[in-house]
C-alpha cells in the first residue's frame, strides 16, 4: 500500500491510523455515488431515476452545501451569486415538476403532494410523451420569454 505521507516514509502506528482515516474518508465519499449508480441502473422508469438522483442530492446534503456556498458568496460581497445559490435547490426541483406542465398533464401526475409521506416522486415521463410537437411548443414559449 501507498504510505499516506509519501514513498519511503516509515510505517509506524501513526501512519497506519492516517491511512485508515484516509480510506474511511474515501469510502464515505464513494458510498453515495455507489448508491446513485445502483439506483440509476436498477430504475425501471424516469421517475425512479429522478428519485435516485434526489435521494443522492439529499444524502450528500446538497441544499446545505448550497447554503454554505451562498453564505460564503454573501460574505465576499457577491450578493447576486449568493442569491442564485440560495434559489438553486428549488430551481432543480422545479425543473422536474415543469416537465409535467410542458406535457399538459393534470394533478394526477403530480410528483410531490406537500404534507403526505407516501406516494411522492412516482410520476414518470414515458417514452414518446415528449415528442417533436411538444419540443417545438416548448421552444416557442422559451423564445417568447426571451430565454434563448
Amino acid at each position: 500500500e501507498n504510505h499516506p505521507v509519501g514513498l519511503g516514509e516509515p510505517w509506524d502506528e501513526a501512519a497506519q491510523r492516517s491511512l485508515q482515516e484516509l480510506n474511511d474518508a474515501r469510502q464515505a465519499a464513494i458510498a453515495p455515488l455507489d448508491r446513485l449508480q445502483a439506483g440509476m441502473k436498477n430504475a425501471e422508469c424516469v421517475g425512479q431515476q429522478v428519485s435516485a438522483l434526489i435521494a443522492f442530492l439529499e444524502e450528500i446534503r446538497f441544499s446545505d452545501l448550497l447554503e454554505t456556498a451562498a453564505d460564503r458568496m454573501e460574505s465576499l460581497g457577491q450578493h447576486r451569486s449568493a442569491q442564485i445559490l440560495n434559489q438553486l435547490w428549488e430551481i432543480l426541483l422545479g425543473a422536474l415538476e415543469q416537465m409535467q406542465d410542458v406535457l399538459g398533464l393534470g394533478a394526477e401526475s403530480r410528483m410531490n403532494t406537500p404534507g403526505t409521506a407516501a406516494g411522492n416522486w412516482v410520476w414518470r415521463l414515458l417514452p414518446g410523451q415528449a415528442d417533436a410537437q411538444t419540443a417545438a411548443r416548448l421552444r416557442a414559449r422559451t423564445q417568447a420569454a426571451c430565454r434563448i
